[in-house]
């Protein structure tokens, strides 16, 4: 009967044991659960991201400069044509009648200039003559200045035809002008990409308003990408960087260009809250043959590059405001792991250049040997503080 209970009491004490082995077992150390990494030393390209559509560099959209009829319109869509090509022709009675106008004004300027030149020639002798007898006291002061005024008269009437002459003869050339621009030729080698206008069809000139659009002509020889890109980038982006591109039509295959010209001012209107953006030109290095008009793309333009640098993940830093010298500074920490307590420790650093996975630690007590916490996100944000104790696997 004793040894009975002697031995319940021991399986009772093993099952103790064993259950309070169990209990903590479950029970993790004392500290926070955060993430450790080394710094690396690597290349790092800052860029900024956009989006766009392949546009041919050169493209025309072909109006006429005079109002008139279109008579004919010779290519169609998708036809080739060279500069100087002939591609629409408008009606050309009303400007051969002001030709035919012009030149019926101009004839009778000369007429009225022959006029006013026999007039003259007559009035200037007369003029002439009553000098001679005026000096001889032959006629009076009155019929000596009447026949100066008549002489002063035909000599402005002679200038006035001389002026008329030339009105008619610039009448002329301006209404010859007009007449050859019924005829339309295409400014440029291209691709009728669309045609917008009909034959019969009444159009305005750009003389007059914006004209009227008759077709687009565009060089598919040229085709670069009109890429968006937001205020916050926009200066950090110059003339020469290198892109990656990417052709939604063609996904997994990237091409490499330069950006070619940036807009100098947004071509949206935003309120306060948006930021507006801007038009980036971006060429390539070598155009794809398969490429069209139109396509989508999304393109990454590295604004600089560093080899070598230390960098560490961006979620690593924590940025917090300082007052200093009677303003609001902003600084950047990193949250350094001590094995020896097993805590951290804050260490201001500069950040240089980053992408959207890791910055450059430009400055500050780290090098490749310091531990430092690298997540989760959410606790080195808003749980951490210097001296906090925690664990990691």
């Amino acid at each position: 009967m004793i040894k009975k209970k002697k031995r319940r009491r021991v399986i009772i004490g093993v099952v103790i044991i064993l259950g309070i082995l169990l209990l903590t077992r479950g029970i993790p150390k004392e500290g926070i659960a955060v993430n450790v990494g080394y710094p690396t030393r690597e290349t790092i390209s800052e860029y900024a991201t956009a989006s766009g559509k392949l546009i041919p560099s050169k493209q025309v959209n072909l109006t006429s400069e005079i109002p008139g009829e279109i008579l004919e319109i010779y290519p169609q869509e998708g036809d080739f044509v060279k500069k100087g090509e002939l591609v629409v022709k408008l009606k050309e009675e009303d400007y051969l009648a002001q030709v035919e106008k012009a030149q019926a004004a101009h004839n009778i300027a000369l007429e009225q200039y022959s006029e006013s030149l026999a007039r003259f020639e007559l009035l200037k002798n007369i003029h002439y003559r009553d000098s001679l007898l005026f000096t001889k006291e032959s006629i009076s002061r009155e019929e000596y200045e009447k026949s100066q005024s008549e002489y002063l008269i035909a000599g402005h009437q002679l200038n006035s035809a001389k002026y008329n002459i030339e009105s008619a003869k610039a009448a002329i050339e301006y209404a010859k002008k007009d007449l050859s621009k019924t005829s339309i030729f295409s400014p440029i080698d291209g691709t009728i990409i669309q045609i917008t206008s009909n034959v019969g069809e009444k159009v305005a000139g750009t003389s007059q308003m914006s004209g009227t659009q008759i077709m687009n002509i565009a060089d598919l020889n040229t085709i670069e990408v009109n890429a968006g890109i937001n205020e916050r980038d926009i200066l950090n982006i110059s003339i020469g960087d290198s892109t990656s591109i990417e052709i939604d039509a063609i996904p997994g295959k990237r091409f490499t260009g330069r950006v070619l010209k940036i807009a100098n001012s947004s071509n949206k209107s935003y309120n306060n809250l948006q930021p507006g953006e801007y038009s980036v030109k971006i060429g390539f290095d070598k155009l794809p043959q398969e490429l069209k008009s139109g396509m989508g793309a999304s393109v990454e333009i590295y604004t600089d590059k560093k080899n070598n640098v230390l960098t560490i993940p961006l979620e690593a830093i924590v940025t917090k405001e300082c007052f200093f010298e009677g303003e609001t500074q902003i600084k950047e920490y990193v949250f350094i792991y001590l094995p020896e307590s097993s805590s951290v420790q804050m260490r201001e650093i500069v950040s240089g250049i980053q992408n959207f996975r890791r910055i450059e630690i430009r400055d500050g007590e780290i090098d490749d040997s310091t531990m430092i916490v690298t997540g989760p996100y959410n606790i080195i944000n808003n749980i951490l503080e210097e001296g906090s104790k925690v664990i990691y696997e």
